[in-house]
């Protein structure tokens, strides 16, 4: 990726909504429940998979609607930011969900001594997430291997000896060739693989990690290892991801359910895989798992220019743009044969050009049309940018980069049943929920409406059910019968 001229920063401002819509009325067939959530007796934040679907206690589906918090992780003292602060304005864009950055380096600087600083000050992170409501998934994040080579992730010690002396000596802008022609990053990758004292010192780390942040209140899984590599994956033959790295995960994931029997684990493919190569591996056989697929367009992020972007964008349907919509066919293809469900763990566009806006929001109708939880590629409030990769939806300081206003949209957070179709119209603003209730689903469903979005009013429109208005969670909470049957709720802006 170039550097591109840089966008001028706008400034940032939170709307504040007029005081009519904090005052929803509510459509009811009969009384409002005095609560809407019963006395279950488990933390809402305890997730579970079913089939191709992820739910809560109350047997609701839940879909994730985050970011990854964020680039700034990559560099020491690898925390995304230090003020907290700074989630404020994911919880007014409505998020529900972070994929917490962090690395093996910070973890593990030294050999066998974990930095209970660094984990205390990510602790903290996850404090502040969880007054927000905001669920998080730690990510154990690796890119090139190490720092000596401008990626990040492993510590020095963990780097092959004939290559820990290399340093980086200056940002990279196309460092994903580093992965084919760096003889550092070859021989490190190819060192751990096949150094079974450094595989089971990663899986010692991962679960000091597990033990010590797992079980928080707002953490709701750990993803593995962000995109593991191995030249020999260029073979094409499935030798790596079946032989090497299938059973990898199997002995991490075994490891981390002593202290985590039974939080969701989030496992990927090579980041080749996210520009469309293919990926071996095969289903894993065990309980709440998440395939965490990674999903790029390799012109838009490199060279900030869409494969297609002289298409015209049409919002009511999205276009193949790069063959992004095959691509979701067959990872979500892949992923039901296997009985998992799918979260994009990454997924964006450079943010200094405006010209792929209408590509990004393309991509999120894409991830709406296919009912998939997500989580963008990043939030980076600060000024330290890690191999000039410009893809932050916000300037140094925070300021919104205009990105931002095709990013937040609303959603359903949590569904009672099982959803058949969500969408948000860009161009009317109409918002609209279908799902198939279920019986044993005790909560309501909840759709999560940003600050942004509707600035004067809404009108909520439902066949039957009722209706009331969470202000502390800007969410509309939709009562529909438990019968079965399909229901439909709307959501409209009013002038």
């Amino acid at each position: 990726m170039y550097r591109m001229p840089a966008l001028l920063i706008r400034t940032f401002f939170a709307i504040a909504l007029l005081p009519g819509f904090l005052v929803l009325g509510c459509h009811s067939d009969g009384g409002p429940p005095s609560s809407p959530y019963p006395d279950h007796g488990e933390s809402l934040n305890y997730l579970r998979t079913d089939g191709q679907w992820i739910r809560d206690p109350l047997n609701r589906a839940v879909i994730l609607r985050g970011i990854n918090v964020g680039g700034r992780s990559k560099h020491p003292p690898f925390l995304p930011f230090e003020d907290l602060a700074r989630l404020d304005q994911l919880a007014d864009w409505g998020m529900n969900s972070i994929r917490l950055v962090f690395t093996w380096e910070g973890v593990e600087p030294e050999p066998g001594r974990y930095d209970e600083t660094y984990l205390e000050s990510l602790r903290a992170i996850l404090d502040g997430c969880a007054e927000r409501r905001i669920m998080v998934i730690l990510d154990s994040h690796q890119d090139l291997y190490a720092r000596n080579f401008c990626g990040d992730g492993f510590p020095a010690w963990a780097v092959h000896p004939d290559h820990r002396e290399e340093t980086c000596p200056e940002p990279f802008a196309m460092w994903p060739v580093n992965y084919v022609l760096s003889p550092g990053v070859i021989r490190s990758f190819h060192r751990f693989w096949t150094n079974q004292e450094l595989k089971d010192a990663y899986i010692r780390m991962m679960v000091h990690v597990a033990d010590r942040l797992g079980s928080h209140p707002s953490c709701i899984g750990i993803d593995l290892l962000n995109e593991p590599y191995d030249l020999s994956y260029l073979l094409f033959n499935g030798s790596f991801e079946r032989d090497v790295l299938s059973p990898f995960y199997r002995d991490l994931i075994t490891a981390i359910r002593e202290p985590l029997p039974e939080a969701l684990i989030v496992y990927g493919t090579t980041g080749l895989f996210s520009l469309g190569l293919p990926t071996y591996l095969h289903p894993l056989g065990l309980p709440n798992l998440v395939f965490g697929a990674h999903w790029y367009d390799l012109l838009s992020l490199f060279f900030g220019t869409p494969v297609d972007s002289s298409t015209p964008v049409d919002s009511s349907t999205p276009e193949d743009t790069g063959g992004m919509r095959r691509r979701l066919e067959d990872i979500t293809n892949m992923a039901s044969k296997w009985q998992t469900p799918v979260w994009i763990g990454e997924y964006g566009v450079p943010t200094d050009v405006t010209d792929n806006i209408p590509f990004l929001a393309d991509q999120i109708d894409l991830l709406e049309e296919f009912l998939l939880g997500s989580a963008i590629w990043n939030y980076n409030p600060t000024d330290l940018i890690w191999n000039l990769e410009y893809t932050s939806l916000v300037h140094p300081g925070g300021a919104e980069k205009p990105h931002v206003d095709v990013f937040v949209r609303p959603y359903p957070a949590r569904i009672a049943g099982t959803p058949t179709e969500f969408r948000f119209d860009r161009d009317t603003g109409i918002f609209r929920l279908t799902f198939r209730a279920d019986p044993e689903a005790a909560g309501p469903s909840e759709i999560v409406i940003p600050r942004r979005t509707y600035p004067a009013w809404i009108d909520v429109e439902i066949d039957d059910g009722e209706w009331t208005w969470d202000a502390l969670g800007r969410r509309i909470l939709y009562h529909a019968p438990r019968d079965g049957a399909l229901h439909t709720i709307r959501v409209l802006p009013r002038d």
